[in-house]
């Protein structure tokens, strides 16, 4: 992940995401990884956010949160990368 982004909230996710990896935690992935898209969507990192939200969108279908997974699609699909 670039430099640019917020330290404390990049060292947070990378935290939590480790965590959940170990715990084999799909919620808690899902959020983190969605969390870190949305960060650098804000930072213009565009094709670095569109691959960590793919991870969000696999994880959210993992733990069946449907609603997640559609909105994490639509996010996606409006920057081409669900065609």
């Amino acid at each position: 992940m670039s430099s640019q982004f917020p330290i404390e909230n990049l060292a947070a996710l990378d935290a939590a995401i480790s965590e959940a990896q170990f715990k084999n935690d799909w919620p808690a992935l899902t959020q983190a990884y969605r969390q870190a898209g949305h960060i650098m969507l804000r930072s213009g990192e565009i094709d670095a956010a569109c691959f960590v939200l793919t991870n969000a969108y696999v994880y959210a279908l993992e733990c069946g949160n449907r609603t997640v997974a559609d909105e994490i699609w639509q996010t996606l699909e409006g920057y081409g990368r669900e065609r």
